[in-house]
C-alpha cells in the first residue's frame, strides 16, 4: 500500500513517535513522549494530498468523498483518520496513530515496581475469574493499551472484540474481531456497535471486549453482563471517576435507561472501574468499585 504511508515513512519511523498529524498539506506535527513537535510536511499541494487520501481509502474499500468526507482505516499498524475540506473543515486533516504491533506481547505495560503493575496483576486475575472491568480515561490515556494487555492474558479463551477500527490487534485461532460499518453513499448498509454486540452474544464467546462504549450498545452490554456473560472488558471516555458516573448516566438516558436502574445494572455488571492517565508511562491513577450512593451511581476508591 501504501503510497500514503510511504510518503510519510521518514516521519512515521521516528523513534518514540505515537502520533503524526497534518493540517492541510504544509503543516505537520508528531507526538513524542506526550510533546508535539513540528516537522516537515511531505506534500506539495492540498490537491495532491486529497487525491492520495481518496485513492488509498478506496483501495481499502472505504468511501472518502464529498458525501462522506470523514473516515478511518487501519493499515500496517497505523490508524489513519482523514477529514476532507468539503464543508466540515477549512483544511484537510489527517491524524495517524501508531498501534501496538500484532503479535507483540504485552504481558504487563507497567514498571515491575510500580503500584500500577500490582493493580494490573489484580485486574488480570479478576478478568480471568470472570469479573468485568470498565476502563476510563481521556483520549490517548492508555485505555486500549491496558485492555489489550488484559485480553492477551486470556488467549486460551474464545474472545470476541467489537470496535470501530481494529486497534486491539489480538491474534489467535479462536479470536473473533468484529468492526462497525458506515452506511454507503445511499445511506444503506450500516452496521452499528449495538448490533455487533447482539450478534457477538450468539457466537459462544468466553469474553467480550468493546473497544469504546459511546451509545446504545451500553444497554445491550449491561443486559448481557447481567444475564450470564461475564468477564467482559470495555473502554469509555471520562476524565475522573465522578465524570464516569455522569457519562454512564448520560449514555443510559440515550439508551432509554433511567439513572436508578442504570446504577443498579452497572453495580451488578462491573467489578472494577479503572481510571487511566498518560504521563511518561501509562499509569493507573485510580481503581474504583461501582456502588449505589445517595445520589445514584458512584465509584468507591479501592486504591
Amino acid at each position: 500500500m501504501p503510497a500514503l504511508l510511504d510518503r510519510m515513512r521518514p516521519q512515521l519511523e521516528t523513534p518514540g513517535l505515537t502520533d503524526f498529524v497534518l493540517k492541510g498539506h504544509s503543516s505537520a506535527h508528531m507526538r513524542i513522549a506526550n510533546d508535539w513537535i513540528a516537522c516537515p510536511a511531505p506534500f506539495e499541494s492540498s490537491a495532491e494530498l486529497r487525491d492520495l487520501l481518496i485513492d488509498e481509502f478506496e483501495w481499502a474499500g472505504i468511501g472518502l468523498n464529498y458525501k462522506n468526507p470523514l473516515a478511518s482505516m487501519v493499515v500496517e499498524g497505523f490508524r489513519i483518520h482523514a477529514v476532507l475540506n468539503f464543508g466540515v473543515s477549512p483544511n484537510i486533516q489527517v491524524s495517524i496513530r501508531r498501534l501496538a504491533e500484532r503479535g507483540c506481547e504485552v504481558p504487563n505495560p507497567f514498571s515491575a515496581t510500580s503500584v500500577s503493575h500490582q493493580w494490573f496483576e489484580e485486574l488480570a486475575m479478576a478478568m480471568s475469574a470472570g469479573r468485568s472491568i470498565l476502563i476510563a480515561g481521556g483520549a490517548g490515556s492508555g485505555k486500549t493499551t491496558i485492555l489489550r494487555a488484559l485480553l492477551r492474558r486470556l488467549s486460551h479463551l474464545r474472545l470476541v472484540t467489537l470496535e470501530d477500527t481494529p486497534e486491539l490487534a489480538l491474534r489467535g485461532d479462536n479470536v473473533v474481531s468484529l468492526m462497525t460499518r458506515s452506511p454507503n453513499q445511499d445511506g444503506e448498509g450500516e452496521i452499528s456497535l449495538d448490533r455487533l454486540l447482539r450478534e457477538a452474544l450468539r457466537m459462544s464467546p468466553d469474553r467480550i471486549a468493546v473497544g469504546e462504549v459511546r451509545g446504545d450498545e451500553l444497554g445491550v452490554m449491561l443486559e448481557a453482563l447481567n444475564t450470564g456473560h461475564s468477564g467482559a472488558g470495555a473502554t469509555i471516555h471520562a476524565n475522573s471517576l465522578a465524570d464516569l458516573a455522569s457519562r454512564l448516566e448520560a449514555l443510559g438516558m440515550r439508551a432509554g435507561i433511567q439513572p436508578h436502574s442504570l446504577a443498579r445494572q452497572v453495580v451488578s455488571a462491573f467489578s472494577f472501574a479503572v481510571l487511566t492517565n498518560r504521563s511518561e508511562e501509562f499509569s493507573i491513577l485510580q481503581v474504583g468499585k461501582p456502588v449505589l450512593g445517595q445520589n445514584g451511581l458512584e465509584f468507591a476508591l479501592v486504591s
